[in-house]
């Protein structure tokens, strides 16, 4: 369960997340000196960072490494690896049969197979297991809320943790009608947990960090996707990529609570984000926000780092330069 904070004390608002590997840690470390620049400590809890790699002690170590990147806030850095977040669930969770089990350890020992080996946690495609990570961290820390990030996601204007609250303390979410790939991932969180989707054209939560979720939201979705799968890892191992973290606290919650705009505050500006695929049109847009001010939260996928013409490169780089963050990070590699 959570850990519970001083004795007497109320939890802090928000505790903030980030799920990192090795490639990212040049993003994570711009990341860090984001929080040290423009985040508020008031407020917020732990920095929770959950290593995500194959090789986790050496990754670990890394981020460890990155401590004094934080400033003031780097009391409150808390570095896990994914096996001890796991090690968290307790014992009546699961697994339970003998599929759940297999599925638990063939997770747990993907790197003996022969072939195919990927970077993630024990040999796990990296992408899957982030999801499970992104739920199971609701049973670390005090936080009544907890703000969801990626490596990719760093700070480029002062924020609090009352920036992602609203007035009357309901988490704040960013809602849009979903496409195509996004309705697939509503659907089938909708039919795991046993539930109707919406309507088609109802907006949804997005699938894009920041999110904003209450800590007993979490939990309550993850316990009720372990009652169902088991364990998440063995779960999302082994997922063909049709479902969504995010999208299956969308299903539980509308289930279990009645609808997330009552719910939650639908009015959380999205970050400015420079995707995997963009295209220049989006970058351009990206970039836009961020320089006249419209943004609080920049996004750069790690595989877009040494894509970006040099033109981008250049404007990241004046970004990065305005705001006293560390504007290395082309000249750093993979």
């Amino acid at each position: 369960m959570p850990a519970s904070g001083p004795r007497g004390a109320p939890p802090p608002d928000l505790d903030i997340v980030t799920v990192v590997y090795r490639r990212e840690l040049p993003l994570l470390r711009l990341q860090a000196c984001s929080m040290a620049q423009f985040l508020d400590p008031a407020g917020i809890g732990r920095i929770i960072v959950i290593v995500n790699d194959v090789a986790e002690a050496e990754c670990i170590a890394a981020v460890e490494a990155l401590r004094p990147a934080y400033g003031a806030l780097a009391a409150k850095l808390d570095v896990i690896g994914a096996d001890a977040l796991f090690a968290l669930r307790p014992p009546e969770a699961g697994p339970h049969g003998i599929r759940q089990a297999l599925r638990l350890w063939f997770a747990q020992h993907r790197r003996i197979y022969p072939f195919g080996v990927k970077r993630g946690w024990r040999g796990n495609r990296g992408w899957s297991v982030q999801q499970a990570l992104k739920l199971a961290v609701a049973r670390r820390g005090e936080g009544r809320m907890l703000l969801i990030l990626d490596a990719k996601n760093h700070f480029v204007a002062s924020v609090r943790a009352g920036t992602y609250l609203a007035a009357d303390g309901r988490a704040r979410s960013t809602m849009k009608v979903p496409g195509e790939k996004h309705w697939t991932w509503i659907c089938g969180a909708f039919a795991l947990l046993g539930a109707s989707p919406p309507l088609r054209e109802a907006p949804a939560p997005v699938t894009v960090t920041p999110v904003v979720v209450p800590r007993d939201m979490l939990l309550g979705t993850l316990e009720a996707v372990e009652q169902r799968v088991g364990p998440v890892e063995g779960f999302f191992a082994r997922a063909k990529g049709d479902l969504s973290e995010f999208m299956l606290i969308y299903a539980h919650v509308t289930q279990a609570r009645g609808a997330w705009p009552a719910l939650f505050q639908p009015d959380l500006p999205p970050a400015a984000t420079i995707f995997r695929r963009s295209p220049p049109e989006q970058i351009e847009a990206a970039l836009h926000r961020v320089e006249t001010g419209e943004a609080e939260i920049l996004s750069v996928h790690s595989s877009q780092m040494d894509r970006l013409d040099q033109g981008v490169q250049a404007r990241l780089c004046a970004i990065w330069r305005a705001r006293g963050l560390p504007d290395d990070l082309f000249r750093q590699g993979d």
